[in-house]
């Protein structure tokens, strides 16, 4: 219940609230702008270097929540919904790895709530889609470790490539996909 609550709370907060967050509007936003305007993917001549080598996973959900709704308010859902996504994906990585199932299903609601997340579950940091890919790369791995099956490990590849793209510090977070991944 507390856990429906925070999420209530945050998506009225992203609901009524403009998205402020720097990098998503220094240059996400920007970026995705000059391409609806062109109508098509493109460098932008610019002396901001931010624009042009930051990786575009985020980008490329927004673009379609901006054209539809003319406007930026409907951008925090890409968070929000990787939010509501986390504690499935927690619980099934935690028994994975042999914690108890009564165990995982308390850490489930707990680990999304954490500060960090929580503030950010209705932003347009591209922080949250990042985490919830992480883990849900290190699960299918898991679970091809136990299945043998090659559509886990390719759920697990895509995965692990869709993190990449939507941020380059989440680089670290493949060693522990790796530890996962190379035993298949």
């Amino acid at each position: 219940l507390a856990f429906l609550g925070l999420a209530l709370l945050s998506l009225i907060g992203g609901a009524l609230y403009l998205p402020s967050n720097y990098d998503g509007l220094a240059y996400r936003v920007s970026r995705v702008m000059h391409w609806l305007d062109a109508g098509h993917w493109h460098w932008i001549p610019t002396e901001f270097e931010r624009i042009n080598t930051r990786g575009v996973g985020w980008e490329w959900a927004a673009a379609p929540l901006i054209l539809f709704s003319q406007g930026l308010k409907a951008t925090f859902l890409i968070s929000y919904l990787s939010f509501l996504l986390l504690p499935g994906v927690i619980y099934s990585t935690f028994v994975r790895l042999g914690v108890r199932r009564r165990v995982a299903w308390y850490w489930m609601w707990l680990l999304p709530c954490a500060y960090c997340l929580l503030l950010q579950a209705a932003s347009i940091g591209n922080e949250f889609p990042g985490a919830l890919l992480a883990i849900a790369a290190v699960n299918y791995a898991l679970r091809a470790q136990q299945s043998r099956r090659p559509s886990d490990l390719w759920l697990s590849l895509v995965c692990i490539a869709l993190m990449t793209g939507t941020k380059a510090s989440n680089l670290p977070l493949m060693l522990p996909w790796a530890v996962a991944v190379l035993p298949v």
